[in-house]
């Protein structure tokens, strides 16, 4: 365990290295932010700084969807606020990328934190037609079947 965190604190100084030389850096700071999610809100400033430099980066926004989501569901009613403001935000961006699979989702969360089920229904199911389609995402994405049986009839 400690060979394992020592090579986490290497790979993290590094990736701090390549941010100082190219601060643009969208990739990186997506990388530094993996290498760094269990630090909680400092691991979030990376992908705010990487949505600074690209507000329509879906991988940023779907792992700060997924970061503020996760602290929300641990009663961080703040963090619930701030989620569905930058969902609000990107609104109109999402509804333009049907195809993408983390964009559908964000906006199936848009709608569920709106309280419209049904909508929310709607666009999981979107995502499962895809997947049983034969669409593969390269991204891991959670189980969509999953959460549609848990959500209420609308």
């Amino acid at each position: 365990a400690a060979r394992s965190a020592a090579r986490v604190h290497e790979h993290t100084a590094d990736l701090k290295w390549l941010l100082k030389q190219w601060p643009r850096s969208t990739e990186t700071k997506l990388t530094l932010f993996r290498a760094t999610r269990k630090k909680g809100k400092r691991a979030a400033r990376y992908l705010r700084e990487a949505l600074r430099h690209d507000p329509w980066l879906s991988d940023a926004q779907y792992l700060l969807a997924d970061l503020l989501g996760e602290r929300a569901r641990k009663g961080d009613q703040a963090a619930g606020e701030d989620l569905l403001s930058l969902l609000e935000s990107w609104e109109s961006y999402l509804q333009e990328n049907p195809r993408n699979a983390q964009c559908t989702h964000m906006l199936a969360q848009l709608h569920l934190l709106r309280g419209d089920i049904d909508l929310g229904r709607a666009a999981i199911r979107k995502i499962i037609l895809r997947q049983q389609g034969g669409v593969e995402d390269l991204r891991p994405l959670p189980d969509f079947a999953g959460i549609l049986r848990a959500l209420p009839i609308g």
